[in-house]
Formats: C-alpha cells, structure tokens, sequence
C-alpha cells in the first residue's frame, strides 16, 4: 500500500492487520506503524484482501472488528468513512 498523508507519506508499507479505526503496515523489514485507514491507498493484492473481509463482514456480521462499520473500501484502493460513523 502507498502511503498518501502523515508523517510517512510516500512511503510504502506491506498490510498486515486492520481492525476498528485502524491498519498497520510494515515499513521495511522492521518497522511496523498504525495508520488511520485513510492515510493509504491499498494496491491490487491488498484491494482483495479487504473487499474478502468486506464480503464475509456482510454475509455474517463479524470481521474485522468494527472495521466495516466505520470505513467504506472505494474502488481504486481508497477508504474512506462511512456517512455518519461515530467516534
């Protein structure tokens, strides 16, 4: 994923887990850093991994946390809040 905004922007980051209102990426081989969702844009690979959890979040309510309550995974890797998501 590419790091958009934050102190990293630019960067690029390997996702690893996303839960709640947050991600963490690693950046290099030791360095892990939590993002807002906002902050990256995903790629291909990444993009799959998310719409997948997105899918089993709507066929069964549970995923992630409360991830898919609060983001919206937009097409060209993007998240961005859902209307009216608290906290």
């Amino acid at each position: 994923m590419r790091v958009i905004s934050g102190k990293h922007k630019g960067a690029t980051a390997r996702l690893h887990q996303f839960a709640n209102d947050w991600i963490t990426g690693d950046i290099g081989p030791e360095q892990s850093v939590i993002f807002k969702p906002h902050q990256v844009e995903l790629d291909d690979d990444e993009y799959q991994r998310m719409y997948e959890s997105y899918l089993r979040f709507c066929q069964d309510g549970r995923a992630a946390g409360q991830f898919w309550k609060h983001w919206e995974l937009r097409s060209g890797g993007r998240l961005v809040p859902r209307p009216g998501r608290t906290g």
